[in-house]
């Protein structure tokens, strides 16, 4: 596995665990039985937790701007943006 695969699927995991358990019960060992690597790995992509969840905001926020910007480029009215979903 490619090292921004995994990367990538350490931040997927932590944001389901954060999402589900909340991020003070989301832990290095719960990625590492997910993901099934070693607790050792993460820290080399994501030394402190604090780098982990820095990462994580600044994916979704990404993400989460571009589907505003989706939503605002609709000419719906504001109600029905207001109901749209991705």
């Amino acid at each position: 596995m490619k090292q921004t695969d995994t990367k990538t699927l350490i931040l997927d995991v932590a944001q389901e665990l954060i999402q589900r358990l909340g991020v003070n019960c989301m832990s290095y060992q719960d990625i590492s039985n997910s993901v099934g690597i070693r607790k050792a790995s993460i820290h080399t992509h994501f030394p402190r937790k604090n780098d982990l969840l820095a990462a994580l905001l600044d994916r979704y926020s990404d993400r989460f701007l571009r589907m505003v910007d989706g939503i605002l480029a609709f000419s719906d009215t504001p109600e029905v943006k207001l109901k749209w979903q991705n």
